[in-house]
């Protein structure tokens, strides 16, 4: 649904994880909004902290979340598997 990268938050100056919408659909959009809209309402010890959300300038939605460092998904699927 989306792609996940490592970004600078520059008003804070720490780091942080920006998911941008890679589907190009309005069913996609709809539930990538949906996704940021609960995240902003929530507040757990076991839940990525929420940061903003918005359009990036060619329209793309973005949800700005807390950076996590540990294992990707990848690895620990990996790492399951074996």
């Amino acid at each position: 649904m989306g792609v996940v990268y490592r970004a600078v938050d520059e008003l804070n100056a720490r780091i942080v994880a920006l998911k941008v919408l890679s589907e190009n659909n309005s069913n996609a959009a709809a539930r990538f909004g949906h996704e940021a809209r609960a995240l902003s309402q929530l507040s757990h010890p076991n839940i990525v902290q929420y940061i903003s959300h918005g359009l990036m300038l060619g329209g793309e939605p973005y949800l700005v979340m807390e950076w996590l460092e540990g294992e990707s998904l990848s690895a620990r699927l990996r790492a399951s598997a074996s």
